[in-house]
């Protein structure tokens, strides 16, 4: 096959898988034969996405709440608004109300962290009298 193109490889080819499906049970084998080459074919040639599991590695506290989670988000966004914006007025403008949204959410948590993480205490360990 060196000196022959590429629609003579194709016929050969063409011929020879004709030849193999001499019956319809020898072409179901062959269709899934096919189908797994192709599908190991594909998994060596195309990048896979990743599953973004999320992994729990590190120990929650018990203070953090939803509305954190939600309002974290949120201060993200903002920062993300205020390091994109091209006009320095609008920059400016973003980032002051960025630092407003960081503070107010900055007291939030120094607040839950210390009403909560302290009943959370007394709580596990409750204090015995007498000693």
């Amino acid at each position: 096959m060196c000196g022959s193109s590429r629609a003579e490889e194709n016929r050969i080819l063409d011929k020879c898988i004709s030849l193999q499906i001499a019956n319809t049970e020898d072409m179901e084998d062959i269709e899934s034969k096919l189908s797994d080459a192709l599908m190991a074919a594909c998994d060596k040639s195309f990048k896979k996405a990743r599953t973004h599991m999320k992994t729990h590695n590190h120990k929650t506290v018990p203070w953090w709440t939803e509305e954190l989670t939600v309002a974290r988000k949120r201060i993200n966004t903002f920062r993300r608004k205020y390091q994109r914006a091209k006009n320095n007025n609008i920059r400016e403008q973003r980032k002051t109300e960025y630092q407003a949204k960081k503070n107010s959410i900055s007291i939030k948590i120094k607040m839950l962290k210390n009403s909560r993480g302290n009943n959370t205490v007394t709580t596990r360990y409750p204090q015995t009298r007498g000693t």
